[in-house]
C-alpha cells in the first residue's frame, strides 16, 4: 500500500435528500467513517469552500485519485496520480444546472482528468470545489461535477446532527 494511504470502512451514508437520478441534480453524499483518519504530512483535512462561492470558467485546479490507468484496462493505479484541469465555460448537457454543477476537463486538452482515469475531487485554491458526478457514455471529457459550495450549508447542518 502507498505510504500515507489509509483505508477506513464507512460506518454511515447520508445521501442528499433531493438527489434526482434522472437529472443528476443534488448528486452528493456524506460518509461517516468507522474511525478518525490519522492526520500526518500525507493525510490532511480538506477545506470546504464558502457557501455559494463561485468558481469562474477557466479557473485551474488539480484532480487526484487512484483510478484506472487506461480506459481499456481494469487495473487501478497503485499510487496517487494528479493532473491539472480547467473549469469549462459551457456544457451541452440538457439538465446542466450551473448553480449546482461544474463542467471540468477540456476535450481539446491533451492533458486532462481522464488520462489515468483520475476520479477524485478537483481542488482550486486549496479547497474541494466539486465532486465527480457523471460524464458522456464514453467517459471522455468534459465531465460533470457537483459544486460543493452549493451544499456547504447542508453539509454543516447534517454534520451537527447525531449519526446512527
Amino acid at each position: 500500500m502507498e505510504q500515507g494511504r489509509e483505508v477506513i470502512p464507512v460506518r454511515c451514508q447520508i445521501p442528499q435528500p433531493h438527489y434526482n437520478t434522472r437529472t443528476n441534480n443534488n448528486d452528493i453524499m456524506l460518509l461517516q467513517l468507522e474511525k478518525k483518519a490519522e492526520l500526518n504530512r500525507c493525510i490532511r483535512l480538506i477545506r470546504l469552500p464558502l457557501a455559494h462561492q463561485r468558481v469562474r470558467p477557466g479557473a485551474k485546479g488539480s484532480v487526484a485519485g487512484w483510478g484506472r490507468t487506461s480506459p481499456h484496462f481494469k487495473l487501478f493505479a497503485d499510487m496517487l496520480r494528479k493532473v491539472d484541469v480547467a473549469v469549462m465555460h459551457t456544457y451541452t448537457y440538457r439538465q446542466y444546472n450551473p448553480s449546482m454543477m461544474l463542467c471540468v476537463g477540456d476535450p481539446d486538452d491533451s492533458k486532462n482528468l481522464f488520462q489515468g482515469r483520475i476520479r477524485g475531487p478537483p481542488f482550486c485554491n486549496g479547497k474541494a470545489q466539486c465532486i465527480i458526478s457523471f460524464s458522456k457514455d464514453d467517459g471522455s471529457p468534459p465531465r460533470m461535477f457537483t459544486k460543493v459550495s452549493a451544499y456547504v450549508t447542508w453539509i454543516r447542518k447534517t454534520m451537527r446532527k447525531p449519526w446512527d
